[in-house]
């Protein structure tokens, strides 16, 4: 009988290890266990166990040789983290493997508990959203939309599918600003980089979990004609001293959601969609109704 390949090995004996201390160092640099569960391709709730009760057991690598493996699954993970992505390899894989003691990465039956070709990655998810985020800001450009501009200035933010906190929802860092008649943005989309907005459209998801995309617009009484005349269908949100209460009805869907504002707080409207597009066309129905918006470059 031929034996077994190293990379049977690194998985059988030391992926477990390797995981559990990768697990433990991920979440000193602040990765909460969703996303480190990404990175190693693994359940949310293995990555807890791994915290809870680290593997002990026989490896064939010595500490040496797993504090480096570990060392460089890190810095692997960290790096491609403060890209807002997750790779096509885990970090173990790609370590195993640079240090000759795994596959080449290659196909081989029975080896789908580290090897995922086929598997989609948050990596393809993450890309899709700033894609959308950007293509919705490029036609913002084309609109009238300083009619919609808040005095706190407007963003437009989108989540990724599974987002758990701000981090996984990307936005417009420094928002939108005008010059002359033009609004864009004032720098490429990023992951985490608008906390109010992403805390505003996650607790809608928990009741609309289909709205991924959110863009806050200037609110009145014109705005509210236009968007009726528009036909989007308008949920009043609630406040509580300086507080915002979320809770809109999971059927049928608000297009969009109202502000009211407080002492010292502009009201707002919150235009929701599947899609940053969704959002800007939404809006741009609006604008189509708003007087004094109509037929202006």
């Amino acid at each position: 009988m031929d034996a077994a390949p190293a990379c049977f090995n690194a998985i059988s004996r030391a992926m477990p290890l390797l995981r559990a201390e990768t697990a433990r160092r991920l979440v000193r640099e602040g990765l909460h266990q969703e996303r480190i569960a990404e990175h190693l391709g693994v359940s949310q709730a293995m990555v807890s166990k791994y915290l809870r009760r680290p593997p002990r057991g026989e490896t064939v690598l010595s500490p040496k040789m797993v504090e480096e493996l570990v060392d460089a699954s890190v810095r692997v993970a960290l790096a491609e983290e403060s890209r807002g992505r997750v790779p096509a390899w885990c970090p173990l894989c790609t370590s195993l493997c640079d240090a000759g003691l795994s596959c080449s990465l290659k196909r081989a039956s029975g080896l789908t508990e580290c090897l995922r070709q086929d598997e989609p990655r948050a990596q393809n998810r993450a890309e899709a959203v700033l894609a959308s985020l950007a293509e919705a800001e490029q036609r913002i450009r084309r609109m009238p939309f300083r009619h919609l501009m808040p005095e706190v200035r407007a963003n437009l933010a989108m989540a990724l599918p599974d987002a758990r906190d701000s981090r996984d929802v990307a936005a417009f860092p420094g928002r939108f600003v005008q010059i002359r008649h033009e609004v864009k943005a004032a720098s490429p989309p990023e992951l985490g980089s608008s906390s109010h907005l992403a805390q505003v459209l996650l607790k809608i998801r928990r009741h609309q979990p289909e709205q991924a995309a959110i863009l806050n617009t200037r609110f009145g009484d014109d705005v509210r004609r236009a968007a009726r005349a528009a036909g989007l269908r308008l949920q009043v949100l609630k406040r509580t001293r300086a507080d915002l209460s979320v809770r809109v009805p999971k059927a049928p869907p608000a297009d969009a959601v109202v502000d009211p504002g407080a002492f010292g707080i502009e009201p707002a409207l919150y235009v929701l969609g599947q899609t940053a597009i969704d959002v800007v066309g939404k809006a741009g129905r609006i604008l189509d109704h708003l007087s004094g918006a109509k037929d202006q470059p």
